[in-house]
């Protein structure tokens, strides 16, 4: 099957769910919170527009989740309440407007403390799928509701940004190992516009010295998402019937029916995951989270219509909710695969 997910921004919807109990009045509090739209922009570089259009430090901007910038996602930001400017909103939005590429602000209220990373209940996706053929879309329309096990990888959007070569992960390990040289190496393969002011520095170690520390962190926790996929890779090959498929020149290990991981060894239910932090020094510090190894949703089957973008082929409507820090489109791509097995039996 060659179905596709993220065909144009607009089949990718991504909305944030926070707990958030926002305030009106600005009375004791610190921080005003935003709601971030965005197209065609990560969340890092949204947040770096932000940041340049205010005049502040980027770390003074803070949010609980990176969104990709091929779909069209809604998200919080939480900004120091001194810089709440009313004319700065339209301002802003009036610049960013464009409709093939944008990011749109508006004020919801005000909090008392800055959104941190993983302070996330999860994520609501609606998806279309296209290029469906008549017989597939017709046996996923035969069930309106579909519940979906399936292994909670980090998929490619980790490793780095479409239609570019994988390296955030590499690029992690080589300053994990202080290579700082072939670090920029890698960068410069897979995310250019990250290092397109490296002429500035003196070498390479000063520029990932004055990088954003949160893009930095994000780098070396690539790292470690790796190993993490590795592990419950190994551990899938191990304990079920399993085909490897490779994705945009990642490798991944993936189980035959995602109904068999509903009774995994309540041992592998988690994994512990490094994460890192790093400091204005360059200093890391080092915690640890468990991360669940398989994740079940209730996927909703919408709408199925004719695909206006592939001829003789359809467009088909899903929406689910998931957890904080799994990848809809794993979900979706074991989703496809149950659906095949599926038409295959009948």
């Amino acid at each position: 099957m060659n179905i596709k997910i993220k065909s144009i921004p607009e089949d990718f919807i991504v909305n944030e769910s926070q707990t958030l109990l926002i305030s009106s009045s600005k009375e004791n509090m610190k921080y005003v919170i935003l709601s971030v739209g965005k197209k065609g922009y990560t969340t890092f570089e949204a947040i770096s527009e932000i940041a340049k259009f205010w005049g502040i430090n980027s770390n003074l901007l803070g949010y609980a989740g990176l969104k990709d910038e091929d779909g069209i996602t809604y998200q919080m930001v939480s900004m120091p309440i001194e810089y709440d400017i009313p004319k700065k909103i339209e301002e802003f939005n009036s610049k960013f407007n464009d409709k093939e590429r944008f990011i749109f602000i508006v004020r919801m209220g005000y909090f008392y403390r800055s959104i941190r990373i993983g302070q996330l209940q999860g994520n609501s996706f609606k998806i279309r799928l296209r290029n469906v053929p008549e017989d597939t879309a017709r046996e996923i329309k035969s069930k309106s509701r579909r519940r979906v096990f399936f292994p909670n990888y980090y998929d490619t959007q980790r490793f780095g940004i479409p239609n570019m070569p994988k390296r955030t992960h590499l690029i992690g390990e080589a300053l994990y190992e202080n290579n700082y040289d072939l670090a920029m190496q890698y960068m410069k393969e897979g995310t250019p516009n990250d290092c397109e002011n490296a002429h500035e520095f003196e070498d390479s170690k000063s520029f990932f010295v004055g990088m954003d520390k949160k893009k930095l962190t994000f780098y070396y926790n690539a790292f470690t998402s790796k190993m993490y996929n590795k592990h419950l890779g190994d551990y899938i090959k191990k304990s079920m019937q399993y085909y490897e498929k490779s994705y945009d020149g990642i490798s991944y290990v993936m189980p035959q029916s995602g109904k068999c991981l509903a009774n995994v060894d309540s041992s592998h239910e988690k994994l512990c995951v490094p994460r890192y932090d790093v400091d204005s020094n360059m200093e890391l510090s080092l915690k640890y989270f468990y991360r669940y190894t398989f994740i079940d949703t209730i996927i909703h089957v919408g709408s199925v219509e004719e695909d206006s973008l592939n001829e003789e082929m359809y467009a088909v409507n899903i929406d689910f909710f998931l957890p904080s820090g799994c990848y809809a489109t794993m979900a979706v791509k074991q989703f496809l695969c149950e659906v095949e097995y599926e038409k295959c039996m009948k």
